[in-house]
């Protein structure tokens, strides 16, 4: 590749990420303190700046709320939006960043506690 096109092409991506951090910037005016920092790295992965760490895990739940998922899982597809059990999960975890501390101490406080681990095989 040209040394000139290859200059050209940067200055171009570089030019494009200049965009996009200003209209993510507006945004920002826009909507409020609130979102800054999910606005911020939509823009980085926008950008190019790659994507947010996954870590995976693993977590034990009583039939119930395995239930409640699958519920809420049709409760979406009914209004077109397809998602899975960690998109609900990562929903249910903003919406609780989001409260103030004495509704999180209820919310978590309702929560039935189960035994952590895998459950026994039956034999």
């Amino acid at each position: 590749m040209g040394k000139s096109i290859k200059t050209a092409l940067n200055k171009s991506l570089n030019n494009e990420r200049v965009a996009v951090e200003e209209r993510f910037s507006r945004a920002e005016a826009l909507i409020g303190d609130e979102r800054k920092t999910d606005i911020r790295r939509a823009a980085q992965v926008a950008a190019g700046d790659g994507r947010p760490k996954v870590i995976r895990d693993s977590f034990t739940l009583p039939e119930d709320d395995y239930r409640l998922i699958a519920q809420l899982k049709g409760e979406c597809l009914s209004m077109g939006i397809q998602v899975t059990k960690g998109e609900l999960v990562r929903a249910g975890l903003k919406v609780l960043a989001a409260m103030r501390p004495e509704q999180l101490r209820k919310a978590v406080e309702a929560v039935e506690r189960v035994k952590t681990g895998r459950p026994k095989e039956i034999q």
